[in-house]
């Protein structure tokens, strides 16, 4: 379920009615928390860390199960201790351990946890990580392969039965080849 809203956060068409349909998350909820998504990237991005932290912080007041503030404030902060050469690192390490608390198995934030531990010196921590980071990409790679098949079988049934399809057997066939 978490994963559906942090999908929806990145891919702004229809999201409104995702969130409300699935989430019971209000549009007004919504549209404030992608505000101040915006406004803490963007002042990340211009290296206004504090100001990004505390964006961060209003969007999680907002919609606390949403892991995408918490993963946003984690890189803020790693950024800000490296600029300031601080090895304060316990709060990044607590944001994206929460981040994965809400979304479990998730390969990029366990990447950056594995970073985190690695600057620690927790090589063991980063080392299990890392391995679930692989674990799940491998069965990502496994999911899109199976999805990648049936969609094939799918369009090779629909040729057979209709002859007048081969323009859309064509169609999907550059699409299949895109997502390889």
């Amino acid at each position: 379920m978490l994963q559906d809203i942090n999908n929806a956060i990145y891919d702004r068409p229809n999201v409104e009615s995702i969130l409300e349909q699935k989430f019971q998350i209000g549009p007004v909820s919504f549209i404030e928390y992608s505000n101040l998504i915006e406004e803490a990237h963007k002042a990340r991005e211009e290296k206004k860390f504090d100001q990004a932290i505390q964006s961060y912080n209003d969007a999680i007041k907002v919609l606390p199960d949403v892991p995408v503030a918490y993963i946003g404030r984690g890189e803020a902060k790693e950024a800000k201790a490296a600029e300031l050469k601080d090895n304060d690192l316990q709060s990044v390490l607590d944001d994206y351990t929460k981040a994965l608390e809400i979304l479990p198995e998730n390969p990029q934030v366990l990447e950056k946890r594995a970073k985190v531990y690695g600057k620690l010196k927790n090589t063991a921590q980063a080392i299990a990580d890392l391995n679930k980071r692989k674990e799940a990409l491998e069965e990502e790679a496994k999911f899109r392969f199976q999805h990648q098949q049936t969609l094939r079988r799918y369009i090779r049934r629909q040729a057979i039965n209709k002859p007048e399809s081969a323009a859309l057997k064509k169609a999907t066939t550059a699409e299949l080849k895109k997502m390889t």
